[in-house]
């Protein structure tokens, strides 16, 4: 699934968040991995490296970390700035 381009532009005005915070979140967008150990080899990343990314995109609420340990996998989250232009593009 495609970013839409309202939560691309909202993530790249963030300037806390880094290239790879951006090329982890695509990633988590389009593939929807079920552990960080997916997540590394989806990216090519190091599986801690990948984790990393993800507890700064969580701290910095663009996605929620679910599960517990090994388990822990990151799920995408749309901001409310963004949801409200999509939902009124929709009608």
């Amino acid at each position: 699934m495609t970013i839409p381009g309202i939560v691309a532009r909202a993530f790249l005005l963030d300037l806390s968040l880094s290239p790879v915070d951006w090329y982890v979140f695509s990633a988590i967008w389009e593939t929807c991995p079920d552990t960080f150990d997916r997540l590394g080899k989806v990216t090519g990343l190091a599986r801690q490296t990948a984790a990393i990314a993800c507890r700064r995109l969580a701290s910095r609420g663009w996605c929620e970390l679910r599960g517990r340990g090994r388990a822990t996998h990151p799920v995408p989250i749309i901001g409310h700035e963004c949801q409200a232009p999509m939902v009124r593009n929709l009608v």
